[in-house]
């Protein structure tokens, strides 16, 4: 059930998960489950899960993102020619926000 929700987008709450032992137990005529929180903390331990959401928004890009990309594309290629330096000494910062001109005003100081 977990991971068939998991698979569709539908988050899993600890709730959902002791609402279903609970139904299981049941219809296995296990009489003596509690279903408890401290049970579905050492289910999921047990099971390697975790409590997580999947999230669905994403960053919006910077206005005029592809000229600005070609701009710096450019600018990197120019500045390679002209300090002689090969493509394998340039490095990916990912993930560090930086806008393309405070990139540009770097290198200049470089």
């Amino acid at each position: 059930m977990i991971i068939g929700h998991r698979e569709n987008g539908i988050a899993v709450s600890t709730k959902m998960i002791l609402i279903e032992a609970r139904r299981l137990a049941i219809e296995m005529s296990i009489t003596d489950f509690a279903g408890t929180t401290s049970w579905c903390e050492r289910f999921m331990r047990r099971n390697c899960l975790c409590m997580h959401t999947k999230t669905t928004i994403a960053q919006k890009l910077p206005c005029e993102y592809e000229r600005k990309i070609i701009e710096f594309h450019k600018y990197a290629i120019n500045m390679r020619k002209k300090l002689c330096f090969e493509i394998g000494q340039l490095g990916n910062m990912d993930e560090v926000r930086l806008m393309f001109h405070r990139i540009k005003q770097w290198m200049l100081r470089c």
